[in-house]
């Protein structure tokens, strides 16, 4: 995983992406689909860390899971027709869905968070256990808080995406 870390860091970084660095960088996220969907068969199987998943906990998770896997692969289809215009949103609206799958960790109430959310209600206006606004911003810098890994992504990404 670290070489596939370095690859990708160094080719976010680049501006002018070879065909060599192109191919080698769809290699890797094409690796960690496989690495991502393997994780995710393996907290489906256990029931997650607190092995009580329930139905809407499935539901919601298969959601993220979905949604994130076709984000990757049309990126990667987007990347090799070089259609950079339509393929670099993705990586916007996957780190929505990162956002809003950590969002349902903050949260007191499972069951009301996902009726609210699969009701379509404002994101932003959903409270977490402290009665917090989960609005973008908040959820970042509570993961970056948490997380030393998605400290690591978040500082390269700049923070008016978040606004």
């Amino acid at each position: 995983m670290d070489k596939i870390k370095v690859n990708l860091q160094k080719n976010a970084l680049t501006k002018n992406m070879t065909e060599e660095d192109l191919n080698q960088f769809i290699k890797d996220l094409n690796e960690i689909e496989l690495r991502f969907l393997k994780e995710n068969k393996l907290f489906l199987e256990v029931g997650g860390e607190d092995k009580k998943l329930f139905m809407m906990d499935y539901l919601f998770f298969s959601a993220i899971v979905n949604r994130s896997t076709a984000f990757i692969r049309g990126f990667i289809t987007l990347a090799k027709d070089d259609n950079y215009i339509s393929a670099v949103p993705l990586i916007r609206m996957q780190i929505d869905n990162c956002l809003r799958f950590y969002a349902s960790t903050l949260v007191s109430d499972k069951n009301d968070f996902y009726l609210k959310y699969l009701g379509g209600e404002n994101f932003g206006k959903i409270l977490d256990a402290e009665g917090n606004k989960m609005r973008d911003p908040y959820l970042v810098e509570n993961l970056i808080k948490s997380y030393f890994l998605a400290y690591i992504i978040c500082i390269q990404i700049p923070l008016d995406l978040f606004i």
